[in-house]
């Protein structure tokens, strides 16, 4: 787990690097092994980093391309990062590290926002900076594993993996309380995927990502889940089937420099995770 946040204005002003800082260190708790910054004009990215693959100061985020144009910070795992990798170092792309989140520079250059969000597989939330295009990109991982949280207000972008991030930044009133996130929440004990409690900061649902530029938000679904008519037969065919996935799943997740452990509940669902790996 990490914390990434970010402030993009296009209002002709320059970004306050203590309030980027504010924001960035208020997540130490996700991130407490190392933070990195990045300031640009009227663009600022910061960071708290988890080490969980490569260690090394090189693997620090922001991380950006060969020629600065490109810089990318990201909360979660990219866990087919060495196939993309080796496919992206054999079109010529140079990496500087062993971090899979480097592969997010480099696959946007190579490929750009659409094609790279359907190449890879993992959870994530992660930004990228385009330098020559001015503009930035949110994404969130298919099934919304992790959060980013934003607010927007002439020409003015703020984000956040965590909604408190944004509290002392955004003016909040108790007005501002969205009664029927609030609804849901006491309901069900949960705020819908593209709600927040607070009516003007907004959560990026699954499997969306945002563009931010100077025209303002332009939100695009990138997937969903598809249910096809294939059926199998018999019986066995199925346990066959989950088997390999869940066999392909837990090896997949297992990538780590450091030791790693597994939620055991005792539960069938937990159980034949810890078993496999």
């Amino acid at each position: 787990m990490c914390g990434i946040c970010g402030i993009v204005d296009y209002s002709n002003s320059a970004i306050d690097q203590t309030e980027l800082v504010d924001i960035r260190d208020s997540m130490i708790h996700r991130g407490p092994d190392s933070s990195g910054i990045y300031l640009d004009k009227n663009v600022g990215l910061g960071h708290r980093r988890l080490s969980i693959i490569d260690l090394s100061d090189a693997a620090t985020q922001p991380l950006k391309n060969e020629d600065g144009t490109v810089w990318a910070i990201c909360n979660g795992e990219i866990y087919n990062y060495r196939s993309l990798k080796d496919r992206l170092w054999k079109s010529g792309h140079k990496f500087m590290s062993n971090t899979d989140s480097e592969v997010l520079v480099h696959g946007y250059e190579n490929w750009g926002i659409d094609k790279l969000v359907d190449e890879l597989k993992g959870m994530f939330a992660f930004s990228i900076w385009d330098v020559k295009l001015d503009t930035l990109w949110l994404v969130r991982d298919r099934m919304g594993v992790k959060p980013v949280f934003y607010f927007e207000n002439d020409g003015k972008l703020i984000f956040a993996s965590e909604i408190r991030a944004l509290y002392k930044h955004v003016k909040i009133t108790q007005d501002d309380i969205d009664p029927m996130a609030l609804d849901y929440y006491l309901a069900y004990g949960y705020v819908p995927p593209d709600r927040s409690l607070v009516s003007n900061i907004s959560k990026l649902p699954p499997a969306h990502m945002l563009k931010f530029d100077k025209n303002g938000i332009t939100l695009k679904k990138y997937w969903d889940v598809e249910f096809g008519s294939k059926s199998l037969s018999p019986y066995p065919d199925y346990v066959e089937q989950v088997d390999e996935l869940l066999n392909a799943a837990v090896v997949t997740r297992m990538e780590s420099d450091v030791p790693m452990g597994v939620f055991l509940s005792g539960g069938i669902d937990s159980g034949i995770v810890a078993a496999i790996a």
